[in-house]
C-alpha cells in the first residue's frame, strides 16, 4: 500500500514536470520596413491578434529594402512584405520563394517629383532617379511618361536607395525622381518642385503583398492571413487612428517616429485590401494573375527574361482566411 502511494506520487510529479514541454505555438519570422503599407501587420502585432489565433509572429524591422531582401534570400525570415513585382524579380534571380498574396496597393504613396521649371517632355534624353531597378517602379514611370507623350525609352533611370535619392534630389542632382513616403515628401520640402503624379493616378500599378519560404505550414499561413486581415479592418477604420499611430511608430517607424498627422496622410496614400477585395484580387484572373503577366511581359521586353513561376504562386491561404472572415 505504501509503495503504491509512493509510486502514484512520483507519477503525478513526473506528469507535472512534463507540462512545460507541451508543443509550442507555431512561429513565423516576418520582415517589415518603414513603409505605411505594412500597417496592418503592425496593428496585428500590437493588438496580439496572431497570439489570439495561437500563432507566434515576430516582426523584424529592416530599415533598408536590400537588407530585408538579402534576409529572404538567405532564409533568415519566413515571410516578407514587398512590391509584388520585386518578389517576381527575386524569383527570377534565383530566390527560392513563393508569392502567397497581394494585400495592398501603393495608392499615392509612391510619387513622381519634378523640379521647378521641369516638364515631362524636358526629361527626354535625361535621367530620372528611382529607388528600385525592377518592374515595380519602372511600370509607374513608363505609365506616366506615356501619358505625357514621352517615349519611356528616351529616359535613363538611375537607381539609388530611398533616403540617398531624396538627398540627391534636394541638392539638385536630379530634375525628377520617384520616391515613396516619407522620403518623397522630404525630398519635395528640401528640394522644391511639384508632385507630377502618384500611384493613385494609375490604380493598381504597384500592388504589394507577401512572399516567403516554400513549404510553410498551410494552417499557420491561414492564421497569419486571418490576423493580418483583422489588422487591416482595424487600420482602415478612422475611429482607430490613435491606436494605429502607436502601432506603426512602434513596429515600422521605430528608428524615426512619425507625427500622427504624417501617419494619417500616409495611410490615405495606400489601399489596404479588406477580406472581400483580398479574395477577389487573389482569386480572379483580373487581379494578381493579370499583374504577374504584366510584369513578366515588361521583364521580357527589357531583356531580363520571364521568371519561372511554376509552383511559386500559392494564394490558397489568403483566400481561405478571407472566405472565413467574410462568412462571419
Amino acid at each position: 500500500m505504501h509503495l503504491s502511494r509512493h509510486l502514484a506520487a512520483c507519477l503525478i510529479a513526473l506528469a507535472g514536470a512534463w507540462c512545460p514541454l507541451q508543443a509550442a505555438e507555431p512561429k513565423l519570422k516576418v520582415a517589415v520596413t518603414p513603409w505605411i503599407g505594412d500597417a496592418a501587420a503592425a496593428v496585428a502585432a500590437e493588438q496580439g491578434l496572431w497570439k489570439k489565433l495561437g500563432l507566434d509572429v515576430e516582426l523584424l524591422n529592416y530599415q533598408d529594402d536590400e537588407d530585408f531582401r538579402a534576409a529572404i534570400m538567405g532564409g533568415a525570415i519566413d515571410l516578407g512584405f514587398d512590391m509584388t513585382a520585386a518578389s517576381i524579380d527575386m524569383i527570377r534571380k534565383g530566390s527560392d520563394q513563393v508569392i502567397y498574396a497581394e494585400t495592398n496597393w501603393s495608392h499615392g504613396g509612391d510619387k513622381i517629383i519634378l523640379a521647378n521649371g521641369m516638364t515631362a517632355k524636358g526629361l527626354a534624353g535625361g535621367k530620372v532617379g528611382i529607388y528600385d531597378e525592377g518592374a515595380a517602379v519602372n511600370l509607374l514611370l513608363d505609365a506616366w511618361l506615356t501619358r505625357e507623350g514621352v517615349d519611356p525609352a528616351a529616359v535613363e533611370r538611375v537607381v539609388m536607395e530611398d533616403e540617398g535619392l531624396a538627398n540627391a534630389y534636394a541638392v539638385g542632382a536630379f530634375k525628377a525622381i520617384i520616391n515613396y513616403e516619407p522620403q518623397a515628401s522630404r525630398a519635395l520640402k528640401e528640394g522644391g518642385g511639384t508632385f507630377a503624379a502618384t500611384t493613385a493616378d494609375f490604380p493598381g500599378v504597384m500592388p504589394e503583398g507577401i512572399a516567403g519560404k516554400r513549404g510553410l505550414d498551410p494552417a499557420s499561413l491561414e492564421k497569419f492571413f486571418t490576423g493580418l486581415l483583422q489588422g487591416t479592418q482595424i487600420a482602415n477604420d478612422p475611429a482607430n487612428r490613435a491606436a494605429v499611430v502607436v502601432a506603426v511608430n512602434k513596429h515600422l517607424f521605430s528608428a524615426e517616429a512619425q507625427t500622427a498627422d504624417a501617419i494619417v496622410e500616409q495611410l490615405a496614400a495606400i489601399k489596404l485590401h479588406g477580406a472581400a477585395e483580398c479574395l477577389a484580387r487573389n482569386r480572379d484572373a483580373t487581379g494578381l494573375v493579370a499583374f504577374i503577366a504584366q510584369v513578366q511581359a515588361w521583364n521580357t521586353a527589357h531583356g531580363h527574361g520571364a521568371a519561372d513561376l511554376a509552383g511559386r504562386v500559392d494564394t490558397s491561404a489568403i483566400q481561405a482566411a478571407a472566405k472565413a472572415l467574410i462568412s462571419k
